[in-house]
């Protein structure tokens, strides 16, 4: 309890092995109402049978792996204030396969659906920064959607998603990460926004069937562009750029692991 803020935190469940949790929206201590605003770091970590949480209207922070290792959780209701999804919040919840769109969210840390079962992902429309490993190893995930005001995908967010065939157009992304989308052996095609200026090494190596690469940015160089950042696509994918950059970047991606056959337009 933060009794200066006049707020109250979620701490950890009273019985371990429940499973179904709801976190209340609000408690009552001393005839005092306080919202309950944050979930704490590793508050239900571990709880082995729960398979139903449901999270409070006023809940803001998720913490550091609050549910993480819960591998019969699937379902998972509220969400509508979190601002911040902690490191780890739902890491190795295999079992859960989709979740409420995160409206206010602002930043998903790192690993926090790693290897969960999720299926499709819609990213809010205030998030800003999605942290490395965040959906790492999601082998179910087909679909991400939203996200237009995201402007930077950690290291290896989205590695080993085997399945991911869609990803939207991020208009105002301006960094990915190294390995990225490493591993994403379904994903066709690809838009890089105007406002791009950083690609890690290995952001999409491996991606088999990467065929279609559409670059809008003319703020790629030597320096910002990762080793091997397109190793392993398509053999022969097609790549539209700015018709001033052509020439440049086609010296420039050939060296960064796009293959020989490459069609630049």
């Amino acid at each position: 309890m933060n009794y200066t803020a006049k707020t109250a935190t979620f701490l950890r469940a009273a019985k371990k092995n429940t499973s179904k949790l709801k976190i209340l929206g609000s408690v009552t201590v001393k005839k005092k109402l306080y919202p309950v605003v944050a979930i704490a770091d590793n508050a239900c970590k571990g709880m082995t049978k729960l398979t139903t949480l449901t999270v409070g209207a006023k809940v803001k922070t998720i913490g550091k792996n609050a549910f993480a290792n819960c591998p019969k959780l699937k379902t998972v209701k509220g969400c509508a204030a979190v601002i911040t999804v902690g490191d780890s919040a739902f890491d190795g919840c295999g079992s859960l396969t989709s979740l409420p769109t995160f409206q206010q969210a602002t930043k998903i840390g790192a690993a926090a659906f790693r290897k969960t079962g999720l299926k499709k992902f819609t990213l809010g429309t205030k998030l800003k920064t999605i942290g490395k490993n965040a959906f790492a190893n999601c082998t179910s995930l087909t679909k991400i959607e939203g996200g237009k005001n995201l402007t930077a995908i950690g290291a290896s967010a989205f590695s080993g998603c085997k399945k991911l065939a869609k990803v939207p157009n991020l208009a105002s992304l301006q960094t990915i990460g190294a390995s990225a989308y490493k591993g994403c052996k379904a994903l066709p095609q690809i838009t890089l926004s105007a406002k791009v200026k950083s690609i890690g090494k290995d952001a999409f190596s491996g991606c088999a069937k990467l065929q279609n690469i559409k670059i809008n940015t003319k703020l790629l160089t030597e320096k910002n562009v990762g080793a091997n950042a397109f190793k392993g696509i398509y053999s022969k994918p097609t790549v539209r750029c700015p018709k001033s950059m052509t020439k440049k970047y086609k010296t420039l991606l050939l060296k960064k692991g796009m293959p020989k056959k490459a069609v630049f337009k």
